[in-house]
This record gives C-alpha cells, structure tokens and sequence, in this order.
C-alpha cells in the first residue's frame, strides 16, 4: 500500500546544513560534479556507489545506484537545473523505489560553496522535499 504525504503536513519541507571543508571552493564543487569523487562520498556511512553518472551541464542528468551494506541498492536520479562554478549547484533529485518503478521522494538540492580562507571554504546544503510516498 502506497501512502502519499504532503511535506507539509508530514513536517518534512526543508533541511539546510553548513559545514566549514578544509578545501578550496574549487575542489568542493568538482566533489559534486566529478564521478569519480561524488562516488566516495554520496549516500549515507557504510554506503557505496557502484552506479554514479554524472552529466554535469544545465539539464544534464545523475544517476546514482547506492549500495547499503547489506546489499541492498537505492537508486537515485537527478537533474541539474543551475552550475555556477565554483559556487553553486541547483539540481532535482528523486529516489526510484524498484519494486514500483515510481519516486519514493522528489525534491530539490542546491549546494553553495562560499570563499576561501586559510581553512578552508563555507559549504552549505539546502534541501527541499516536493514529494514524498510512505509504503506501508
């Protein structure tokens, strides 16, 4: 059974992370568009990418399989909407849920990367949920 909830009714509509990365704005923004870096790093600890595509132009598509440690494979896709190199991504990411060919999620990413200093650059990661089903 398939359960479609609002983000807004399920309190799920945006997440914003900041971190301070000890790189320059260059080399964080290639470890989103490169795949050979975004595969070290994309998904949650203990995951790997065994799928990762990259098309990194304005409507250039991702995918990307994630591996749990289990075995288990979520795939994801994307599109990329806005590259401003080297300070700002905005892509549509999905979730594919394989056993109904449909998105468990929907939503928007945009990483922005902010100057350097001698430690590094400002990252800071907006995320917002457009769409999201609960299968019970």
């Amino acid at each position: 059974m398939v359960v479609e909830v609002g983000v807004m009714e399920a309190g799920l509509l945006e997440v914003c992370l900041t971190r301070r990365v000890a790189a320059s704005p260059d080399v964080v923004f290639g470890a989103w568009i490169k795949k050979e870096h975004l595969a070290k790093w994309w998904g949650p600890k203990g995951f790997t990418n065994p799928v990762c595509e990259v098309d990194a132009r304005i409507g250039g598509a991702m995918m990307i399989d994630m591996r749990s440690p289990a075995g288990v494979i979520y795939p994801m896709t994307g599109r990329f909407v806005t590259i401003d190199p080297p300070h700002r991504l905005v892509f549509v990411t999905a979730a594919i849920d394989c056993a109904t060919l449909s998105f468990g999620y929907v939503g928007w990413m945009v990483p922005e990367f902010g100057s350097a200093d001698g430690a590094g650059c400002g990252a800071l990661v907006w995320c917002e949920l457009m769409e999201l089903r609960v299968y019970l």
